[in-house]
């Protein structure tokens, strides 16, 4: 049986151990979301660890394998090996998706693990998780019938927001929709991301009951970062010393030329996204807001240039002879240029339609 979200399969799951456990990306996840959440998958195994194993024994109930270094017959002989004093045990395999890559013939490696699912020992649950799964194969076929399929994309946002909410009533804190869908916007649609920003918010309140907005922009942002949106601005607006000054606060702040390359990388790629006449699009909704400026500045076809000169740039660091800071500052000069030159333009093209 497929089941569409950890969540639902766990709630359906409370009363019934399950014999085979296959946890793989969505086949259609939520609009505008990924098809694939580790943080539900490792929750899951955490939950299934306090159901299925002895907690005062859990090294002889629980065993981990990773299919990328262990053959499907050594995980069948522990699954089929009764738990010492105990009644049940659980058997976990990482990486499962080496497993899809096997041959289903009676000669292959995998076939022990075909095997063992026609009769699943009912003292063990066998957990797979798998980050990519072929649904056309035997494996995954044979799970599916004897046990459960269970997709882990990532969450709604009504549901991250549900999410945030509940996790911050749990550090005995209260933030609202609109702030919890402001913070949702700034750090994008991962859970890992966006508990670790939650958690800096509340440790930024401290004791004060509520998470308000404010307390998100100031706890979800640092001076690099803000930096680095003053950079993506300035080149925006052609403001080449707003630009230049920009870079070299970046370099006071111990970043390496590499690390700053990269970011001004990143915002281009970003900008790149962010324009409509392009895909795939942004999942980060403030990320968007930041760069649009320089998205419609400089236009698909003069993005895909500044890229290319960023990896001409990338290349040239790695040479001998170079100055890193030199080599950054005329790159940031030639892409605040570029934003100049883009506004004067649409300028002129202005003030002709008027005077037509």
């Amino acid at each position: 049986m497929v089941f569409d979200g950890v969540e639902s399969f766990l709630n359906q799951c409370r009363d019934r151990i399950p014999a085979v456990v296959l946890f793989v990306p969505a086949a259609k996840p939520p609009f505008g979301k990924g098809d694939w959440e580790p943080r539900l998958v490792e929750e899951a195994v955490r939950i299934f660890r306090q159901r299925y194993t002895d907690p005062v024994q859990p090294e002889l109930t629980y065993t981990v394998f990773h299919a990328d270094e262990t053959a499907p017959a050594a995980v069948v002989e522990a699954a089929r090996t009764m738990p010492f004093l105990a009644s049940r045990q659980m058997v976990l395999v990482r990486h499962a998706e080496q497993y899809f890559s096997l041959r289903d013939d009676p000669k292959s490696p995998l076939a022990p693990l075909l095997e063992y699912l026609r009769n699943p020992e009912p003292a063990t649950t066998l957990v797979l998780v798998s980050t990519r799964a072929d649904r056309r194969r035997k494996l995954f076929r044979e799970i599916d019938r004897v046990g459960s399929v269970v997709e882990s994309p990532q969450l709604t946002d009504d549901a991250m927001i549900r999410r945030i909410q509940a996790e911050a009533d749990q550090a005995g804190k209260q933030i609202d929709a609109d702030t919890a869908r402001e913070l949702l916007e700034r750090v994008g649609s991962r859970l890992d991301d966006v508990l670790n920003a939650l958690n800096l918010a509340v440790n930024y309140v401290g004791s004060s009951q509520r998470i308000t907005s404010r307390d998100v922009q100031a706890a979800c942002a640092d001076l690099a970062e803000e930096t680095v949106w003053g950079l993506t601005d300035a080149i925006a607006a052609g403001d080449i010393g707003g630009a230049v000054r920009a870079l070299r606060q970046l370099l006071d702040l111990n970043k390496s030329p590499e690390e700053i390359l990269g970011t001004i990388q990143w915002l281009l790629e970003s900008a790149y996204r962010a324009h409509p006449q392009t895909r795939p699009k942004l999942d980060k909704v403030f990320v968007q807001k930041k760069v649009q400026p320089m998205a419609q500045a400089f236009g698909p076809d003069l993005l895909r240039r500044a890229m290319a000169q960023c990896t001409k740039v990338q290349f040239e660091l790695r040479q001998a002879g170079t100055d890193p800071a030199l080599m950054l500052e005329l790159l940031v000069i030639q892409l605040a240029w570029t934003g100049h030159a883009r506004a004067k333009s649409a300028s002129r093209s202005r003030a002709a339609v008027r005077r037509g």
